[in-house]
């Protein structure tokens, strides 16, 4: 039986805080360190690692807990056929497909520009195995864009919907914590990234009605400074968070409920764009991202602290022109863009 729909409140402040999570992402994918050339000194490269890693090393988790979290409120466990058949188009239509042609559109870019005088720019393979079937089915299972591999694994959790949904909602509560160890054991050593973070917000959905949730939540808007703090401490220290896997858990955690409180108690100055316009910046920022960043080194030819400045550059050129390119697709071909970014609503401009 499906729960109620989340309160208003709660809903407004998940909407906003899409965007900067999306742009957290976007910075985190933007790390120049490791790119040919790179001579920074030390502590320039520990910016750009804050910046680029520890401070947004929240998003992705929290980007799985809301889900976890809304499908448990909206649609319960699925006790139906029926009703996980809903679920399923419902998600082949928002993910899967989405997914599909993100991938093999970037495959068709890449194929393109190896083929081009500029694949001698670039770092690409080899043109011999272009568009074998191989390679197909490596883009869409790798996935050819990274950062997709976000798309992949939820949409495989909502397969396993049913299944996660009844051991993290189970009458027992040490069922419910074996359920959840179970899923961080497989999240940390496995190959199942992300399917703690997504089962920890299907726990609470079903545990914790929205209206309780934001009372709790929005209490504590200081955990997001402690989170930044502790973050940074962790960066200038030399400590990698994601070695002490524990840790990182608590740690991104702390950010994500401090993050959820900042949002509710001050969310509403910060600007809103449409689901639409946040998941097509998630999926074309992974295409443009390389092309840029190589293109802003060889413009700027940059040495010792002036990889800052790049990092800065990369960034805020990704985000402009990946909006840009939104404003142009949904104003040119709205249906293509409603299809490349699942049909998602769209009640803004953006």
């Amino acid at each position: 039986m499906a729960s109620h729909q989340p309160d208003k409140r709660l809903s407004a402040a998940i909407d906003r805080m899409r965007l900067p999570m999306c742009l957290g992402i976007i910075a985190l994918h933007c790390n120049v360190t490791s790119m040919n050339g790179y001579d920074a000194p030390q502590w320039v490269g520990m910016v750009i690692d804050y910046l680029s890693d520890a401070a947004p090393a929240l998003c992705v988790p929290l980007f799985f807990v809301i889900s976890g979290y809304l499908t448990a409120v909206s649609r319960g466990c699925c006790q139906t056929w029926e009703s996980y058949g809903r679920l399923m188009r419902r998600r082949s239509v928002s993910l899967l497909l989405p997914y599909i042609l993100w991938n093999l559109g970037a495959l068709a870019v890449r194929t393109i520009v190896r083929l081009s005088p500029l694949g001698q720019l670039t770092d690409a393979a080899s043109v011999d195995s272009v568009l074998t079937l191989q390679v197909i089915v490596d883009a869409l299972t790798g996935p050819e864009l990274v950062p997709l591999w976000f798309l992949r694994n939820l949409f495989l959790f909502y397969v396993g919907w049913p299944l996660i949904s009844v051991a993290v909602n189970h009458r027992v509560t040490a069922v419910r914590v074996i359920a959840l160890a179970v899923c961080w054991a497989a999240d940390e050593y496995g190959d199942c990234s992300g399917l703690f973070y997504f089962a920890l917000g299907a726990a609470a959905g079903f545990r914790c009605p929205a209206s309780r949730l934001e009372a709790a939540v929005g209490r504590f808007p200081q955990l997001f400074a402690a989170y930044l703090v502790l973050t940074a401490l962790a960066t200038f220290g030399g400590i990698k968070l994601h070695t002490l896997p524990a840790v990182s858990v608590v740690i991104v955690l702390i950010g994500a409920l401090g993050f959820t409180a900042v949002a509710m108690r001050r969310g509403d100055r910060w600007p809103v764009v449409s689901p639409g316009c946040v998941f097509f910046l998630y999926c074309a920022h992974g295409l443009a991202e390389p092309y840029l960043a190589k293109a802003t080194v060889l413009l700027f030819a940059p040495a010792g602290a002036q990889w800052l400045a790049v990092y800065a550059a990369v960034f805020f050129a990704v985000t402009a022109v990946c909006l840009a390119g939104w404003v142009v697709l949904r104003k040119t071909f709205p249906r293509l863009a409603a299809v490349l970014t699942g049909n998602r609503r769209n009640p803004t401009p953006l």
